[in-house]
């Protein structure tokens, strides 16, 4: 799968943890275009619950590193 789709990870978790839970369970043979934690996520306000969430809006910052979103990604 990795020589026909380029792979990245994006999580709402801490930046450290991403990168602890990537060099654990990544292949050897697998390079990530980008790994992303929380840093690269917008803080948002759920004032129902009254807490801050994070989520993974902001498609630009993948499309800014010369990677296709959408359908017509998978169309090349």
């Amino acid at each position: 799968m990795a020589e026909e789709f380029k792979l990245a990870i994006w999580s709402s978790a801490d930046d450290a943890d991403v990168q602890e839970l990537v060099d654990k369970i990544k292949p050897a043979a697998i390079d990530f275009e980008f790994i992303w934690g929380r840093s690269r996520t917008t803080k948002k306000w759920k004032s129902v619950t009254d807490e801050y969430y994070y989520v993974k809006r902001r498609l630009s910052k993948v499309k800014r590193n010369g990677l296709l979103i959408g359908k017509n990604a998978y169309n090349r």
